[in-house]
């Protein structure tokens, strides 16, 4: 078994736990805390995050750990765990039940193991490297949309994304795209580009999207054949402030539209 069949056995085990922790919590989060504006945290995201860490310190004590909110530990290894115990909080605790658990790792220059669960609806999407994207025990894949035109996008962009900051780009996504869509969990929203309920992500802010939470998601789009970039077609950085995700074909048509392909 390679090192990254080994970290994918190990999260389809741990990956329910942390899900029914949070499914718990749904409808009663207990009292709030906002780290920033729009930034809520609640007991369950540290104590998801808590155990989540435990676990694979215990398996990997070499490997590197950052969690949404306990930051990094102090570990020194070359495999690096990203943690979002979950992901859309304020949908968490405003009673929408679109949120999930993200956990991804990366190793050797690639996202190589990506779990995302969905603890309302019990979908467990996971991928690593060379195997494919599962949901469950069903293998996916990207949809067959392969034209801008006829694209559902999901869009997640604060009020610092550029994307805000005048009304012109944001009219064009939505003449440019069949359907736009704004759910507020990116993890699950490229969990679903990978299993082609969406076609195409596009997220935006003023600050580098932080990798907690896309290295699920990341790891699900490419092993279902599609890509992950910045804006501008270039790999994703953890100084990339926007990117965007999905069939290449789009990925192309996307970049060309904005300015930056080779069409």
């Amino acid at each position: 078994m390679s090192d990254w069949q080994e970290i994918d056995a190990f999260l389809m085990e741990l990956m329910p736990r942390l899900a029914g922790m949070a499914r718990a919590g749904f409808g009663n989060p207990g009292e709030l805390h906002y780290k920033s504006r729009g930034q809520v945290v609640t007991k369950f995201d540290g104590e998801i995050e808590r155990v989540a860490r435990e676990a694979i310190g215990a398996r990997w004590p070499d490997h590197r750990i950052q969690g949404e909110e306990s930051g990094w530990n102090e570990a020194r290894g070359d495999a690096t765990w990203y943690i979002d115990p979950i992901d859309g909080t304020m949908n968490f605790v405003r009673g929408i039940p679109f949120f999930s658990v993200s956990i991804g790792v990366f190793q050797s220059g690639r996202m190589g193991v990506g779990h995302v669960f969905d603890p309302m609806r019990g979908e467990h999407f996971h991928a690593c490297s060379g195997g494919g994207a599962w949901l469950g025990e069903k293998r996916i894949s990207l949809s067959n949309v392969r034209e801008i035109g006829r694209a559902t996008l999901s869009l997640q962009s604060t009020s610092g994304s550029e994307f805000v900051r005048g009304p012109g780009v944001m009219l064009e996504l939505h003449r440019r795209f069949e359907k736009v869509r704004k759910f507020g969990s990116v993890a699950l929203e490229m969990a679903y580009v990978a299993s082609g309920r969406l076609d195409f992500i596009l997220a935006g802010d003023r600050r580098p999207q932080p990798w907690w939470d896309v290295a699920g998601g990341w790891a699900l789009v490419e092993e279902a054949g599609g890509g992950v970039e910045d804006l501008r077609g270039g790999p994703m950085t953890e100084l990339t402030n926007h990117f965007v995700a999905g069939h290449p074909d789009l990925l192309k048509q996307f970049r060309a539209w904005y300015g930056t392909g080779d069409e």
